[in-house]
């Protein structure tokens, strides 16, 4: 009895299994990438307003001096670097390079989204408040 129709089925059948899972290796890692440089740009935002607050204090020295009715230039600067260290910190950049999942990355791309978000009103506050 010849086999060789049956091992012909699995070989493609094997061949079309490591096919799929490579592509599907390949899309989860360049969402990951997306993710990483997503997570990068708005710790960027994130340090470069951290920046723009402390220089504002040193050359105005207004730690003390009211940004809005319940938040002084001081406060504001606190709870910004406070904000980094809680959601864009270097663990969770690690935490993201291995997440694998599906959901746990899209966890992670509600939370750049809502960082982005919160980061761009303290922007505008920042700036409001300077003029």
């Amino acid at each position: 009895m010849s086999y060789i129709p049956e091992i012909l089925i699995a070989g493609v059948f094997l061949v079309a299994l490591i096919t799929y899972f490579i592509n599907k290796n390949n899309k989860d890692n360049s969402r990951k990438k997306v993710l990483l440089l997503s997570f990068r740009e708005v710790r960027k935002k994130s340090l470069n307003l951290q920046n723009a607050v402390t220089q504002y204090l040193m050359l105005h020295d207004s730690q003390d001096e009211k940004l809005a009715e319940d938040m002084t230039y001081g406060q504001f600067l606190k709870q910004l670097k406070k904000n980094h260290a809680t959601h864009l910190s270097e663990k969770k950049f690690v935490r993201i390079k291995s997440s694998n999942t599906l959901l746990s990355q899209r966890k992670i791309k509600a939370l750049i989204g809502e960082q982005n978000e919160m980061l761009s009103q303290m922007e505008k506050q920042f700036e409001n408040a300077k003029k």
